[in-house]
Protein backbone atom coordinates (compact mmCIF):
# COMPACT_ATOMS: atom_id res chain seq x y z
CA UNK A 1 0.00 0.00 0.00
CA UNK A 2 1.74 3.37 -1.04
CA UNK A 3 1.10 6.11 1.77
CA UNK A 4 0.18 9.77 1.15
CA UNK A 5 3.36 11.37 0.44
CA UNK A 6 3.98 9.41 -2.36
CA UNK A 7 4.05 10.72 -5.92
CA UNK A 8 2.19 8.42 -8.73
CA UNK A 9 4.34 7.92 -11.04
CA UNK A 10 2.21 8.68 -15.01
CA UNK A 11 1.90 5.39 -16.80
CA UNK A 12 1.63 5.35 -21.10
CA UNK A 13 0.31 2.78 -22.61
CA UNK A 14 1.72 0.98 -25.95
CA UNK A 15 -0.39 -1.23 -27.71
CA UNK A 16 0.02 -3.59 -31.01
CA UNK A 17 -1.70 -6.80 -33.21
CA UNK A 18 0.65 -9.38 -33.55
CA UNK A 19 0.65 -10.60 -37.17
CA UNK A 20 -0.82 -13.78 -37.17
CA UNK A 21 -3.34 -13.45 -34.48
CA UNK A 22 -6.41 -11.46 -33.40
CA UNK A 23 -5.06 -10.71 -30.22
CA UNK A 24 -4.06 -7.74 -28.71
CA UNK A 25 -0.53 -6.56 -26.43
CA UNK A 26 -0.80 -3.66 -24.09
CA UNK A 27 2.43 -2.62 -22.59
CA UNK A 28 2.53 -0.25 -19.71
CA UNK A 29 5.32 1.47 -19.22
CA UNK A 30 5.84 5.22 -17.33
CA UNK A 31 5.81 7.92 -19.32
CA UNK A 32 9.61 9.57 -18.35
CA UNK A 33 8.91 13.03 -19.81
CA UNK A 34 6.78 13.82 -16.87
CA UNK A 35 9.53 12.16 -14.26
CA UNK A 36 12.74 13.42 -12.55
CA UNK A 37 16.06 12.44 -14.16
CA UNK A 38 19.18 11.85 -11.80
CA UNK A 39 22.32 11.00 -12.88
CA UNK A 40 24.07 8.58 -11.26
CA UNK A 41 27.72 9.11 -13.12
CA UNK A 42 28.54 10.17 -16.34
CA UNK A 43 27.23 7.33 -18.34
CA UNK A 44 24.30 6.46 -16.03
CA UNK A 45 20.65 8.30 -15.83
CA UNK A 46 17.75 7.10 -13.98
CA UNK A 47 13.98 8.56 -13.92
CA UNK A 48 12.07 8.39 -10.57
CA UNK A 49 8.70 10.22 -9.87
CA UNK A 50 8.41 14.34 -9.58
CA UNK A 51 9.18 15.29 -5.71
CA UNK A 52 11.29 12.43 -4.46
CA UNK A 53 14.28 13.03 -3.48
CA UNK A 54 17.20 12.24 -5.29
CA UNK A 55 20.08 11.64 -2.98
CA UNK A 56 17.68 8.70 -1.81
CA UNK A 57 17.71 7.27 -4.87
CA UNK A 58 21.05 7.27 -5.90
CA UNK A 59 21.89 5.49 -2.75
CA UNK A 60 19.43 3.10 -3.22
CA UNK A 61 20.58 2.27 -6.82
CA UNK A 62 24.39 1.97 -5.66
CA UNK A 63 23.62 -0.39 -3.03
CA UNK A 64 21.53 -2.55 -5.39
CA UNK A 65 24.22 -2.32 -8.17
CA UNK A 66 26.88 -3.43 -5.44
CA UNK A 67 25.03 -5.98 -4.33
CA UNK A 68 23.55 -7.53 -7.46
CA UNK A 69 25.43 -10.68 -8.36
CA UNK A 70 26.99 -11.57 -4.56
CA UNK A 71 25.77 -13.88 -2.48
CA UNK A 72 23.33 -12.47 0.13
CA UNK A 73 23.80 -15.42 2.56
CA UNK A 74 26.91 -17.33 3.89
CA UNK A 75 27.43 -20.85 2.53
CA UNK A 76 26.98 -23.64 4.54
CA UNK A 77 30.95 -25.29 4.71
CA UNK A 78 31.15 -29.29 5.02
CA UNK A 79 31.83 -29.96 8.70
CA UNK A 80 35.35 -31.49 8.59
CA UNK A 81 35.38 -35.20 9.73
CA UNK A 82 37.49 -35.85 12.67
CA UNK A 83 41.04 -37.30 12.57
CA UNK A 84 40.57 -40.43 14.30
Amino acid sequence: MKSTDEKAIPIVEKSFYLHDQKKRITFKTPDIRQMQEVIIDKRTKIYIAVGADPDEARSRYKTKRETSGKVQFASRKPVAASGQ
